[in-house]
């Protein structure tokens, strides 16, 4: 036998450790969709064969595994509720995923989040100031000029950060 506060401490731990999950996801995949709109990488789509596997080269797979791979932890950790483990697996694989892909795009298209933080990027803690360092790919520029498209003015020019609105 077990005290009740064993439980509710233990519910407790798993809705914090669900909800930090949750928004290590949809921080992961605002950046990538950030990382995509920066680099003006899903312009290699209209290319063909030849821009989708330069759009293959250039997308950040790292982080979409790392964010499949919390998807996964998010999705145990909520089948370990009642409520989740009458939901099928499916349903709450998809759920996920639109509740991610949602709110990172909202919060990529619809705030200045990214760019704040990217035109910031030097003052930023040491792990964020390393993603928003390394977001901008210049292999990309001269990839997309070798397609035919001009470049945009850098990220480090002081009129524009480089990012269509």
């Amino acid at each position: 036998m077990r005290p009740r506060l064993y439980f509710v401490l233990q519910v407790a731990a798993l809705l914090a450790l669900a909800f930090l999950a949750l928004g290590i996801s949809v921080f992961i995949i605002n950046f990538i969709l950030f990382s995509v709109r920066l680099n003006r990488i899903d312009t290699l789509l209209g290319f063909g064969p030849r821009g989708w596997g330069a759009f293959v080269r250039f997308f950040p797979w790292t982080l979409l595994l790392a964010d499949v791979g919390l998807i996964a932890l998010l999705e145990w950790l909520l089948r370990r509720f009642r409520f989740g483990s009458k939901i099928p697996v499916l349903y709450l694989l998809g759920g996920l995923l639109f509740v991610t892909i949602l709110t990172g795009a909202v919060l990529d298209r619809g705030t200045p989040f990214n760019d704040d933080l990217f035109k910031i990027r030097a003052g930023l803690p040491a792990p964020f100031r390393l993603i928003y360092i390394q977001a901008r790919h210049h292999d990309v520029d001269d990839t997309l000029t070798r397609f035919g498209v001009p470049p945009e003015p850098g990220p480090d020019d002081a009129s524009s950060t480089g990012v269509n609105r």
